[in-house]
């Protein structure tokens, strides 16, 4: 029986040191022992012949005997014996010796009555194994930290481990998930509650857990094979290391502390009283997270984690989950006298990015909300320190308490009622300074002090202004207010009286003049404004003619001049600004063609600054515009209104006031922004209107220099305001009528309109023509070549005009070009010039940095994985480039049209390595920009059109697309005039290069060849015949068919009918024949051409090197050759053949015929004979 000492001198244990066996090691004081086993026989290795018995069994295991009657079964063949330690599906029998259990079971294996059932498992036997594979046995081994062959980690975020914990499922794509992480360095944990295991949700908590260390140079990521986590690690770059199930290495560690954040979450969740709502367990294992880190140091790990991963203690209040505390209502949110701090429960810590970003904010539940179950309890408020105030002694655990009772009771919760507690939380904390707000950047400061250079805020580009701009309108606005508060107005404005439209009205008093406004008063018109001068018969101002300023004629010569040099796109729009709904200007530009933009208050409304924010975005350069405001509130009998009437009245009328001044305002702010793109701007005011004594619009027409003249619209005094002076002109011929003529002045609204178009679009509309008492004109003939080489003078003056260009430098007689050559050549250098200009002030480099380069692509073999994955810096401008280089490609570059192909197709998606290819492009261009297409054909031979197509299988690495190449010559002869190339990215993607080069081809035939031949053959009046040469003989033998089963697919993915193509060869005038791909003419449409080829490229595109063009062999150089030759002697000297030989041409000179230029003669001939 079983005893106990009561001491170990009362027990004496003694053994033999050579019969005992000792344990290899010991885990968890339980001894482990080892042991070989070695089996002594070795099993039968080679399989049985059909029909040829097994051989006899040991005799210590007799076999059984097989009935006569059944037919001999083939053996299948004896597998090897399993490796020691490895264990069979069959249970072991007893203590049976190794050799004697193999030789049984391999005897077994071979019966007859095994090979009926295959019961049970033998592993001798082939198909038992095959059929029956069992799971490898894996050992419970305790392995030492460096067998996973890691360095080990010395800071945080050098190596983190994530898994999930499955909190909630209800089908497949709904689950509540927590992606538990953890830092190996440092033992720091967190968990983030998720909706779903998604990728998104994975990144952004991984990002939130490292912080600043996430862009370290090396993260190594430990998780199992979970297809979330290894695509965000590939997202984050981070190196992942997936873990096999039951496979050294695992997440073991990581297992463990999930582990202990279930229990310990279970345990929180219950103390503070959570269980009671559904979806506070989100923040409970975020509490639980954080207390594991700062109270439960990792195993093997010394210190708090917190303080391994930031290096410093957590400095936060330590609240229980739960915990009653009181945070600052919003005065919003609360009654007037109502207690400023409400009842909360504490939730946790916040934690924005890595562990050193918790800035004393904590999580909150509004305790009413959860009392009540509003909508959103569970959500939580972060609350800074310094708005938080945690009741003295115990803490108190309001919803545990709820809990408790309820349970003791089985009944409902139900919560205290915990009334709000007056604290005298500041509006910031102490140690915050308070911050300065900057000053509003608002549309009119915006139009009146200017934009700021790169603030993409200012020209409506983006929505925040940068701090540059910022900084700029503090300073300037700050100055305005400075200004303003030193000036001191002398005089409120005087009232404005209704004046006699047929009255003289005094003209506008100079700056600087005290006494203007004593006779401003004193005469019988209106006092003006600042600026503005009121006209009228008798108004002379020695500025200018109708009495305008020597600064308004000069703004109404420099925009006349603007307006006829450049093309604005509003020169034929009006706008016409306030209007009714029913308005006569726009009826009456209708009438004469002229777009009409009528902004009514039905329209848009007048006084809402974003409104008003649109109307300047859309108006283009160019646009006129006509204002009639209404200002019926600012007239002068509202004052006695005002006066009369009650007071209640009086604010009514000072509210729509400031109503009309506010569409003031923002009308001015519209018409400043037109003057400024060259427009015209025209106002209509009554003539007793409050405006024009409004400071806003004296500042606007003394700015813009504007004037005014008075009439009669509608038995109404009316001005009109304008800084256009046909405007002025032709309502101040209205001003000016007889008194006698009061009726004829007095002008309709259709009148009015009518003469609006007249002053404002005179080439749309005129009432009567002018008298003109003398005009001078110009009669001219265009005369013909024969016409004036018959004239004397003609000639003398063209040659002395001539040898005037000459001699100032305007002609150049060594660079003439003779008319047959300049015919024949495409030549393009100055616009190639203009894209490397445009690529220099875009990428801010200089030509001079482009270096010489032989071809226009780089090849792909030098892409590498962060070109095709970094966005390239043109991402935004490269279209630019772009349209001029198609542009240079398609009129007379077929070199660049491949690349420019390629790189077009890639403008919504442009990476790094598309800004290395237009950098090669444009240096190519910037070099080779004279090289040229030469032309030429033969008046001997027929014509005919030569197609060549091409296509490169699959040669777009991004779609695996093919590009087809057509080129396509005028043949005449040994001559090829080029009319068409083109390089161009198929559809869809092909499966063979036949199909490839039969969608090439189709698309030459039927979109450019056929048409091309019809209108040659019109132009020639003869069959122009048409041969395709094509390198793939496959696509030869396809047409003379007809037919092909494996291009079936054509007419249903490309829409090409192979039958249709054959129909058509086998017309006279189509025909196609193999050519070499060497000498395929679309090759370098289709593919990158390697420098060493790229000469013989050009060549057969008829593309030559620019140069120099060499003097011709005129009839006046041949003609004194002919006389030099002709007056030397018998015997020539050296110096004699010296000066003979300079009349001839250069090597490269072209020689003309004879009917061009004289060619050398008998004089050379003779010469030469001599010699």
């Amino acid at each position: 029986m079983p005893f106990f000492g009561s001491d170990e001198d009362c027990v004496q244990i003694t053994w033999d040191s050579d019969r005992v066996i000792y344990a290899h090691k010991v885990d968890d004081y339980v001894p482990v022992f080892r042991e070989q086993i070695r089996f002594g026989g070795d099993g039968l290795h080679r399989a049985l012949a059909a029909g040829e018995s097994a051989p006899a069994a040991p005799a210590e295991v007799p076999a059984p005997a097989v009935p006569a009657e059944d037919p001999p079964l083939p053996a299948p063949a004896a597998p090897p014996p399993p490796d020691p330690g490895e264990g069979s599906g069959a249970d072991d029998e007893g203590d049976e010796d190794a050799p004697t259990k193999a030789q049984r079971l391999i005897t077994e294996a071979q019966s007859l009555q095994h090979r009926l059932t295959h019961m049970p498992k033998n592993p001798y036997c082939d198909v038992c194994s095959r059929s029956r594979m069992l799971k490898k046995r894996t050992a419970r081994t305790r392995y030492a930290k460096c067998d996973d062959e890691l360095d080990p980690v010395e800071e945080f975020g050098q190596r983190i481990a994530a898994d999930f914990i499955i909190v909630h499922k209800d089908a497949k794509s709904t689950e509540t998930v927590v992606l538990t992480v953890r830092d190996e360095a440092t033992g720091y944990i967190r968990a983030f509650p998720l909706v779903s295991r998604h990728e998104d949700g994975v990144v952004r908590s991984l990002l939130s857990f490292l912080g600043r260390r996430a862009s370290g140079p090396c993260v190594l990521f430990k998780s199992d094979n979970a297809r979330e986590l290894l695509a965000a690690c590939a997202t984050l770059g981070f190196t992942s290391e997936p873990s096999l199930e039951r496979r050294w290495p695992h997440n073991s560690v990581l297992e463990r502390e999930i582990r202990t954040i279930e229990e310990c979450t279970r345990a929180l969740h219950i103390a503070a009283g959570f269980q009671l709502h559904s979806g506070l367990w989100v923040h409970t294992v975020r509490y639980a997270a954080h207390t594991i880190n700062l109270f439960h140091p990792a195993v093997g790990i010394e210190g708090c984690r917190y303080a391994n991963a930031i290096g410093s203690e957590f400095g936060g209040m330590k609240l229980q989950l739960g915990q009653l505390v009181y945070y600052r209502l919003d005065p919003a949110n609360r009654e007037k006298f109502q207690a400023s701090a409400a009842p909360g429960v504490f939730a946790g810590w916040r934690f924005d990015s890595g562990p050193s970003s918790f800035r004393e904010v904590y999580y909150v539940l509004d305790y009413g909300k959860l009392k009540n179950r509003e909508p959103g309890y569970e959500k939580a408020i972060s609350v800074p320190r310094e708005e938080i105030h945690v009741p003295r002694g115990n803490p108190i655990l309001p919803m545990f308490t709820a809990a408790e009772a309820a349970l003791s009771s089985f009944t409902k919760a139900e919560y205290e009622a915990i009334e709000f507690l007056d604290v005298p939380f500041s509006t910031v904390a102490p140690s915050t300074p308070v911050a300065k707000r900057h000053e509003y950047i608002t549309l009119d400061r915006l139009m009146r002090l200017g934009a700021t250079p790169g603030c993409k805020a200012c020209k409506f580009d983006g929505t925040v202004h940068t701090p540059v701009c910022k900084a700029r309108f503090d300073g300037l606005i700050k100055a305005e207010k400075i200004a303003a508060s030193k000036s001191v107005r002398d005089a409120a404005p005087p009232d404005v009286e209704r004046p006699d439209p047929l009255a003289e009205s005094a003209p506008a008093a100079p700056e600087g003049d005290e006494d203007a406004p004593e006779r401003a008063s004193s005469s019988a018109g209106p006092r003006a404004p600042a600026g503005v001068a009121v006209q009228s018969s008798e108004s002379k101002v020695p500025t200018g003619e109708f009495g305008l300023s020597a600064r308004f004629l000069a703004n109404e010569r420099a925009r006349n001049n603007t307006r006829r040099v450049k093309e604005l796109p509003g020169e034929n729009v009006l706008i016409e600004y306030g209007c009714e709904d029913e308005s006569e200007i726009r009826d009456a530009c209708e009438r004469c063609k002229v777009h009409c933009v009528s902004l009514s208050q039905s329209t848009l409304d007048l006084t809402s600054q974003d409104d008003m924010q649109q109307v300047v975005s859309q108006a283009i350069p160019g646009v006129d515009a006509w204002f009639t405001i209404p200002c019926t509130h600012m007239s002068s009998h509202q004052a006695v209104h005002r006066e009369s009437q009650s007071p209640k009245y009086a604010r009514k009328i000072a509210q729509r006031q400031a109503t009309s001044k506010r569409m003031l305002v923002l009308a001015l702010n519209v018409a400043d922004h037109i003057i400024e793109q060259g427009g015209r701007v025209s106002f209509q005011w009554s003539s007793d209107s409050g405006v024009l004594v409004q400071p806003e619009w004296i500042d606007f027409a003394s700015k813009h220099e504007l004037s005014s003249v008075a009439c009669v619209s509608g038995n109404k005094a009316t001005t009109i305001a304008s800084n256009s002076k046909r405007v002025l002109e032709h309502f101040a011929k209205v001003s000016t009528k007889e008194s006698s003529e009061i009726n004829a002045t007095n002008i309709k609204a259709y009148e009015l309109a009518d003469l609006v178009i007249q002053s404002l679009f005179p080439q749309r509309y005129f009432k009567s023509v002018p008298n003109l008492g003398k005009a001078s004109a110009l009669i001219t003939k265009n005369l013909s070549r024969r016409e004036w080489q018959a004239e004397p003078k003609a000639l003398e003056a063209i040659a002395q005009e001539a040898e005037g260009l000459r001699r100032n430098g305007t002609w150049d007689d060594t660079t003439a070009m003779p008319l047959h050559e300049l015919r024949s050549q495409a030549r393009m250098p100055e616009y190639a010039e203009q894209i490397v200009q445009t690529y220099c002030e875009i990428t801010g480099t200089t030509p001079d940095k482009l270096r010489r380069v032989n071809t226009p692509c780089i090849a792909e073999s030098s892409m590498t994985d962060e070109d095709i994955s970094a966005q390239g810096e043109l991402h935004d401008s490269a279209s630019r480039i772009l349209m001029r280089c198609l542009w240079l490609a398609r009129l007379c570059r077929a070199d660049i049209a491949f690349a420019v192909t390629r790189l077009a197709s890639r403008v919504t998606r442009w990476t790094a390595w598309e800004d290395r290819q237009v950098l090669r492009l444009v240096s190519y261009i910037h070099h080779t920009r004279d090289v040229c297409m030469n032309a030429s054909c033969s008046w001997d031979a027929a014509p005919e059109l030569r197609v060549y197509t091409d296509a490169d299988f699959a040669a777009c690495p991004y779609t695996s697309r093919s590009t087809s190449g057509i080129v396509v010559h005028i043949g005449t002869g040994q001559h090829a005039f080029p009319v068409m190339w083109q390089s161009r990215k198929q559809t869809s993607v092909a499966r063979s290069t036949p199909e490839a080069e039969m969608i090439s081809m189709a698309s030459a035939m039927f979109s450019e060849v056929i048409n091309l031949q019809t209108f040659l053959q019109s132009a020639f009046k003869s069959t122009v015949p048409i041969i395709f040469f094509q390198d793939n003989e496959t696509v030869l033998a396809i047409l003379k068919s007809g037919y092909s089963p494996k291009l079936r697919h054509l007419g249903r993915v490309h829409r090409v009918n192979v039958a249709s193509m054959a129909e058509i060869f086998e017309q006279e005038d189509f025909s196609a024949t193999y050519v070499n791909s060497k000498e395929q003419l679309a090759n370098g449409l289709t593919k990158i051409i390697p420098p060493a080829e790229w000469s013989d490229m050009l060549t057969q595109l008829c593309l030559h090197e620019g140069v120099p063009h060499s003097a011709t062999v005129s009839k006046v150089v041949a003609e004194e050759a002919e006389r030099f030759a002709s007056s030397l002697p018998r015997k020539i000297t050296q110096e004699d053949l010296v000066q003979l030989l300079s009349y001839l041409p250069g090597e490269s000179a072209v020689r003309p015929s004879a009917s061009e230029a004289m060619c050398f003669t008998t004089g050379c001939l003779s010469i030469s004979l001599r010699q």
